[in-house]
């Protein structure tokens, strides 16, 4: 023992030396957790702000361009949706009465006030004639699906007859599958999809929403 109580051991410089590297870990173990929780902190508050933006950009919208029918418009138009986070739902592009207009339909999600930025971004484009957003205005929209569903035998008279209800039409008939042609808004697709999902759905195929506005009575 030393003098002052303490072993030679307990003060030797490799003692010392041990020390020193285990109250630096025990402090940089204090540094990690302090860091760990602040990081958890911060995603819970990402996650957070991220559920607030979701809400706040559910909006469905349905907007209806008139291009020029050139080589490259369509990939311009979709670049700037996606170069902002949208999402296309769906696309639909066709020519108009006037062979070189062409009129793209186009369904998204987001907030108000991005998709007029959107839009303002879309009027400077050459290329871009008019854009219309049917978000809350009078108009008229529809959508075709084709559906594939496993139709045995004790199923065949129940597809027939929500078939009928639907105004659809039996287009195919195979040995185990029906092919429906419908026609309707998103609220009608949804409800006869609901009702063939215990049927079994083999494929489907939809062109994605058309929209005119309605004339004024």
């Amino acid at each position: 023992m030393s003098p002052g109580g303490k072993s030679e051991e307990k003060t030797s410089p490799e003692a010392r030396s041990v020390r020193k590297t285990l109250n630096a870990r025990r402090k940089h173990s204090v540094v990690l957790h302090i860091q760990s929780f602040e990081h958890d902190s911060l995603r819970l508050e990402f996650v957070g702000r991220g559920k607030e933006m979701k809400r706040e950009e559910g909006e469905r919208h349905i907007l209806s361009i008139l291009v020029e029918n050139q080589p490259g418009v369509l990939s311009r138009v979709a670049g700037l949706f996606s170069g902002r986070g949208f999402n296309i739902e769906s696309l639909c592009v066709a020519e108009t009465m006037d062979p070189h207009v062409s009129r793209i339909t186009l369904v998204t999600n987001g907030n108000l006030g991005v998709v007029e930025q959107v839009k303002k971004q879309l009027n400077k484009l050459v290329d871009v004639l008019k854009v219309v957003d049917f978000t809350g205005r009078n108009s008229v929209e529809r959508e075709m699906a084709l559906i594939k569903v496993h139709a045995i035998p004790e199923n065949r008279a129940e597809i027939l007859r929500m078939a009928d209800i639907f105004r659809c039409r039996i287009i195919d008939v195979g040995a185990e599958y029906y092919t429906i042609e419908l026609t309707g808004d998103e609220g009608k697709m949804r409800a006869f999809l609901n009702l063939l999902k215990p049927m079994g759905i083999k494929e489907i195929a939809r062109t994605g929403a058309l929209a005119l506005a309605r004339e004024k009575k």
